[in-house]
């Protein structure tokens, strides 16, 4: 599909994210958790989820730039500019979100893997469930959306509640995933995560 940036935004340091629109017509419905393939400059073709606010009318990605990028975030950072078109598949979900009733659904993101996670709480927020989200990040500097999540939390009459840990506030310690989940293991409650590879073996072994 041919999409244009309508526009490109820094949302925290490292991190931006993109406003893609549809050169006609309307893109296909976005399902939380879902992703797109992205083709960039040199022929690089990424993955990247979509953001919560993603829809017909437009999708949204975040991309974090990573150090020892092979030139996928570094394109997106560095060569692409307001008004580019990209060509984009349509939306797969690999992480669906199950919408049937939980007592609460547990959400855990570290760095961007907060972009599929954003998207469910705001999918759970509009279907009326309780959710609970832990966002890792390294610094308050690198916090992308917080802004966005901390309203999500102020309108959810109660029905989400947001817990930011940041390393450099935490004198270098990391979340306790036990202690994080033991509350909710025993009450119907789902649980997602999406983080670095060290996050996801404390959340297999939790």
């Amino acid at each position: 599909m041919k999409s244009w940036i309508r526009s490109i935004r820094i949302e925290a340091e490292g991190i931006r994210s993109l406003e893609l629109c549809p050169q006609e017509g309307r893109f296909p419905a976005v399902e939380a958790g879902a992703h797109i393939d992205v083709h960039l400059p040199g022929g690089l073709v990424r993955q990247y989820s979509l953001l919560a606010g993603s829809h017909e009318g437009q999708y949204r990605i975040g991309v974090s730039l990573d150090p020892a990028s092979r030139g996928g975030s570094r394109a997106v950072h560095q060569a692409l500019n307001v008004g580019d078109v990209l060509e984009i598949s349509e939306p797969r979900n690999l992480f669906k979100l199950d919408e049937s009733q939980a007592s609460t659904s547990v959400l855990l993101a570290g760095g961007i893997g907060i972009t599929p996670i954003h998207a469910m709480a705001q999918r759970l927020q509009a279907l009326g469930q309780p959710w609970h989200l832990f966002y890792c990040v390294r610094s308050r500097h690198r916090a992308a959306f917080l802004d966005e999540l901390q309203q999500l939390e102020a309108n959810s009459q109660g029905l989400g509640r947001l817990d930011v840990l940041i390393e450099d506030e935490m004198n270098g310690a990391r979340m306790d995933m036990d202690a994080a989940l033991a509350p909710y293991k025993s009450q119907g409650s789902h649980f997602y995560c999406c983080g670095p590879a060290g996050m996801l073996q404390a959340y297999k072994q939790a």
